[in-house]
């Protein structure tokens, strides 16, 4: 167990070392955004298979609440027929960045909505 464990942290910091190589620079912010480093398309595609599992189907609306950088949200944009996903997430970088994906994916000819919100607490 403690072999395993060193591993995972050794990891951890060869994947942080990604952040200074030019090819990986882009993925390394996006999975910074969202972590663990490493397992982007591993999380994505378990994303989709849990919620295709629960019933999604290509003809249904999600709304996806806390969508950070779109991480799920790219493989919903492209299973969901055009306009059925809406992103929502109160972090601002974070849906720039998710919009930055979507033309890189060259996904945006699929009518998707995706906001930030800012959200104000008042006190009485």
């Amino acid at each position: 167990m403690e072999v395993q464990r060193t591993l995972r942290q050794l990891r951890r910091q060869l994947y942080g070392l990604r952040a200074f190589v030019p090819g990986w620079r882009r993925r390394h912010k996006l999975e910074a955004m969202v972590g663990p480093l490493g397992f982007w398309n591993q999380l994505q595609r378990y994303q989709l298979q849990a919620t295709t599992h629960l019933g999604l189907r290509q003809h249904h609306t999600l709304l996806d609440i806390g969508c950070g950088p779109l991480q799920g949200g790219i493989a919903f944009i492209r299973y969901l027929e055009p306009g059925r996903y809406v992103g929502v997430d109160c972090n601002p970088t974070a849906i720039e960045t998710g919009h930055e994906e979507i033309s890189r994916q060259r996904l945006t000819g699929k009518n998707l909505a995706c906001w930030s919100l800012t959200v104000s607490a008042t006190t009485n």
